[in-house]
Parts: structure tokens; C-alpha cells; sequence
């Protein structure tokens, strides 16, 4: 599942200083619901986050549970922090991380 807050930019512009503690809510708001669903984080970009999920009904009962979690937050200047995310559904396959690739291929090159 991949995350992203929607209009981050015009919302740093409007919060100004608080957007700091906005960010800092909607990311715990989003943990707590990962966690719930037995969500593994697999990295964070900006304010958005990938996150893997046992199945598909548990990713979507997850972005349920962060989506009510975040309309019913109080956020500063009652201005709301809307979050897209998106998933696939699929057979997950674990892949060696491009930096790991680069260096096995550059070991296979050279020695063998």
C-alpha cells in the first residue's frame, strides 16, 4: 500500500509551523492502523509511506480504520490532512533491493 498526503504543499503553505505537528499526527494515525492490520512498513518518502500487508483484506480494513482515524482528528486550524492511498493485490515476491543487485551482479562480473 502506498500512501501520499493530498495537496502536501498548499498544506505546508497554509499551516506554516504547524504543519510539523500535522505530519507528525497523520503519521502516527497511519502506524496505529498499519500496526492494527499487521502492517510492515517498507520505507517512508516525504510524507508518504509503502506498506506491505499479509492480504489484501487486510490492507483495505487498515486504510478503513487510518481514513476514519484521520477525518476524525483535530487538526490545527481545523484545516483536515487527506491521505491517498492506493494498493495492488497480488502475490507478493521478495526482491533483492537495487543497491544489492548492482553489488551481486558487479561480484558475478568480476569473479566469475
Amino acid at each position: 500500500m502506498f500512501s501520499d498526503i493530498e495537496g502536501s504543499t498548499a498544506l505546508l503553505r497554509r499551516l506554516g509551523d504547524r504543519y510539523a505537528d500535522a505530519l507528525s499526527a497523520q503519521r502516527a494515525l497511519l502506524r496505529a492502523a498499519f500496526a492494527d492490520y499487521g502492517g510492515q512498513e517498507m520505507g517512508t518518502e516525504g510524507d508518504g509511506f509503502f506498506v506491505v500487508f499479509g492480504s489484501a483484506a487486510d490492507a483495505v480494513h487498515s486504510c478503513v480504520v487510518a481514513q476514519r482515524a484521520l477525518s476524525g482528528h483535530d487538526w490545527p486550524d481545523g484545516i483536515p490532512v487527506r491521505v491517498r492511498m492506493g494498493m495492488g493485490a497480488g502475490m507478493p515476491v521478495q526482491a533483492i533491493w537495487p543497491a544489492a543487485a548492482m553489488s551481486f551482479w558487479w561480484l558475478v562480473r568480476h569473479t566469475g
